[in-house]
């Protein structure tokens, strides 16, 4: 089993990437949203001369702000710097493109890009649609410029069957944010990966986990540390089912729990101007980063135990096992703090993390 974390592309986000390593975590990866934080390939490329050992990469990237080219220019760049420890994980886009006011790329786009985008680093020619023709790309000196020889871990974090289609077409690793407390099953994605001639043994599941929260002895999931991590992560959700009701004018569905249409309930009391201009970029601001003081009074218990992993270090132990039980060969975390990653590490131990020597 891998251990992975997820941090913010700032310079607090990275600043912890020397510690993940010495702690002994496999990799780091940085969050991909330009209105939010900053430029994800400024962090990479810096996460880089941090480390020795660690593989960094994109959790997520979102193949939408930018051209296949791009992509694949700028990771292969990145392996030129620290060959064969850079991973690229993809995916369609929350936060990326909400705060532009848009839904989720369309996954018909996304697959387009993300064929050009790993054709092109693992050194092939492939065809692109620009501009209303389709042309021929190939990067043209990559022994001279970028490092296409050494393998970049592709990953595409998807629950939909589209997506995960397109996972076991490309071979990619499939990153997947299952329910916190739920049974956890694999099948479907194994019968992808299988049905495209694919040996099972190899697909590689990446379970992520947004953000956990440990509980110290005596402590209540209402504690104000426990508030504070949990709280920037629960406020996301919220904000994601605002944004489908209210700026895009969608019913809720009907599986979303009574606590969420609560929650987004009282929401409305606080955002009451959904068609201004800049509706989506009120709504996003702090998203996954800070909780807005007039948002306090939404963030509650109940909330919390359904959006974030509040529990105690056995009660986690035992969540690792029975995934690596379903077939699950790493886990990502999102950490927001040095504490937390501390915390975090402590309660896996030496025996589950690969200290640096």
């Amino acid at each position: 089993m891998q251990f992975g974390i997820i941090a913010t592309s700032s310079l607090s986000g990275v600043s912890i990437a020397p510690l993940a390593e010495e702690l002994g975590f496999d990799t780091i990866r940085f969050w991909d949203s330009p209105l939010v934080s900053a430029d994800i390939f400024v962090v990479m490329a810096h996460a880089i001369t941090l480390t020795r050992r660690i593989r960094v990469g994109a959790g997520v990237y979102v193949p939408w702000t930018r051209s296949p080219a791009v992509t694949a220019c700028g990771f292969a760049s990145l392996n030129a710097m620290a060959p064969g420890r850079i991973d690229f994980c993809a995916s369609t886009g929350f936060t990326a493109r909400r705060a532009f006011g848009l839904k989720g790329q369309p996954v018909a786009d996304f697959a387009a890009h993300m064929r050009a985008a790993v054709g092109l680093m693992r050194g092939e020619e492939v065809d692109f649609e620009i501009e209303g023709g389709t042309r021929r790309l190939r990067l043209l000196h990559p022994d001279l410029t970028l490092n296409v020889k050494d393998p970049i871990g592709v990953q595409i974090a998807t629950g939909g069957p589209r997506g995960m289609a397109l996972v076991a077409e490309l071979g990619a690793g499939w990153m997947d944010a299952p329910g916190l407390w739920g049974d956890y099953s694999i099948g479907d994605m194994q019968a992808l990966w299988s049905g495209a001639g694919r040996d099972v043994e190899s697909l590689h599941c990446n379970v992520n986990f947004a953000t956990v929260a440990l509980l110290r002895e005596g402590e209540a999931i209402s504690s104000p540390r426990i508030r504070k991590i949990a709280g920037p992560q629960v406020l996301s959700g919220v904000h994601r089912w605002i944004d489908h009701e209210l700026i895009h004018g969608k019913p809720l569905p009907d599986g979303l729990s009574q606590a969420m249409r609560r929650a987004v309930s009282a929401y409305r009391k606080i955002f009451p101007s959904p068609h201004a201009r800049d509706a989506a970029l009120r709504l996003h601001t702090g998203h996954v980063l800070f909780v807005r003081p007039e948002e306090e009074a939404i963030l509650n218990d109940e909330l919390v135990r359904e959006r974030v992993l509040v529990l105690t270090k056995d009660q986690l132990i035992d969540k690792i096992e029975q995934l690596e039980q379903a077939g699950v060969k790493e886990i990502t975390f999102s950490v927001a703090t040095r504490e937390n990653l501390l915390e975090l590490a402590e309660a896996l131990g030496p025996g589950r993390l690969k200290r640096a020597k």
